[in-house]
């Protein structure tokens, strides 16, 4: 046997149902026939690696227990004999295995029965059980533990079931987290569906690549996928400071949302014109970056926001997915078309928002659908009484201002 770790000593592992179950089966046992101990090991395995334990014995100490890793692609050792035959053995006498050995230091120990615990056509453990000089193994003893075997086996193999189940309820939630709003999330497990939520106020904001079409000519499809992934990944990381929900990207267009975690207009809206210029300030220093390199590649962005009601909720039965209607969203978008490369356009209802806070350029009218013509403004920048960092990033004077907003009040 090849041994990766001889002897690991751990504290005892907290009791848990297989603990209890186990517990119950020794009783059960010593009813008929007088066993000393009851050892489990359970397998995980790891490459061809195997990890057996004892999370319900105590061999050295009270309160500690025994670990220890073994390769099993070789029959080489009982532990391994037994995997591969997936038949019991009774051993008499100390053996290579360093456990074993440990079990035949106690005198009045006179035979081991290995017992492969196999469901579903695997084995997931196996049992020893430790017999004293006063009894001798017989057939009829035998024969009721391999019956008592069994039903461990099934039994195990419900619990290691209902285990994977939550682990796969957990990864499954943690799915859904990432691809929706953490509330919306949880109402789509409870309920299996999300009602459509009027929201009276949302931020909305779109980005877009100034040229992208052409930028894509000098790209390979690599390059493009990479570079794409590369910004939005630190978009995702901006908008998470700011509770705000990144709804999707089309192509180079990424859209997110603020409003659906914080209720107060003024602070969504805030948050999301910060969010905007740190977008801004972080394609300017990657343009920068790669001029030195490839003047050809420099990507610039323009960005477009609008505060207004709007209908949220979660389509598709297989492949969920979270978005917002209504006219607000026309109004960010056009919004965005109509910007300027490295400029954020934000619409009056937006600016009546946050016009105490940035300093702001009126730009006239743009026309959106059914020719309506929404004012615009370029957002330059935080006041200088709210940033420490060229008008990018808030000082505690505004992160103060949205605490007590959070607060509800001003």
């Amino acid at each position: 046997m090849k041994i990766k770790e001889k002897i690991k000593i751990q504290k005892k592992l907290n009791n848990s149902k297989t603990n209890k179950f186990l517990s119950r089966l020794t009783k059960s046992l010593q009813n008929f026939c007088p066993i000393d101990k009851l050892l489990y090991y359970s397998f995980q395995q790891k490459e061809d690696i195997f990890r057996l334990e004892y999370p319900s014995v105590n061999i050295l100490e009270k309160d500690e227990t025994i670990f220890e890793e073994i390769f099993i692609d070789e029959p080489s050792d009982i532990f391994t004999i037994v995997y591969h035959k997936r038949k019991r053995a009774i051993i008499k006498k100390s053996n290579s295995n360093i456990f074993i050995n440990l079990l035949f230091q106690n005198p009045e120990v006179s035979s081991i029965l290995v017992y492969p615990i196999v469901a579903d056509n695997q084995v997931i453990g196996i049992i020893l059980l430790t017999f004293p000089k006063t009894h001798k193994l017989n057939l009829k003893t035998l024969n009721t533990i391999s019956l008592l075997m069994e039903q461990t086996a099934t039994i195990f193999y419900s619990i290691e079931l209902k285990k994977q189940l939550n682990i796969a309820k957990e990864k499954s939630s943690s799915l859904l987290i990432n691809l929706l709003p953490s509330n919306i999330a949880h109402e789509l497990e409870e309920n299996g569906f999300v009602e459509p939520v009027e929201y009276g106020s949302l931020s909305i904001l779109f980005t877009d690549f100034v040229g992208f079409s052409k930028i894509t000519e000098n790209l390979t499809p690599e390059e493009l996928v990479n570079m794409l992934d590369g910004y939005f990944f630190y978009f995702d990381d901006i908008i998470k400071n700011y509770n705000i929900e990144r709804l999707k990207t089309i192509g180079d267009s990424y859209m997110c949302v603020g409003g659906i975690v914080d209720k107060d207009p003024k602070i969504h809206a805030i948050k999301t014109c910060l969010a905007a210029l740190e977008f801004c300030n972080f394609t300017k220093m990657m343009m920068d970056v790669t001029k030195l390199q490839h003047e050809s590649l420099t990507w610039d962005i323009r960005v477009g926001i609008n505060t207004g009601p709007a209908i949220a909720g979660v389509i598709g039965k297989t492949k969920f997915a979270f978005d917002i209607w209504g006219n607000s969203v026309n109004v960010a978008s056009r919004m965005e078309t109509g910007s300027k490369p490295g400029k954020v356009n934000i619409s009056a209802s937006t600016y009546n928002l946050v016009k105490d806070y940035f300093e702001t350029e009126h730009r006239g009218s743009i026309e959106v659908k059914h020719e309506q013509k929404f004012e615009m403004y370029f957002l330059h920048r935080l006041k200088k009484e709210y940033s420490d960092q060229d008008g990018v990033f808030p000082n505690e004077n505004l992160l103060k201002i949205l605490n007590l907003f959070n607060d509800g009040e001003e």
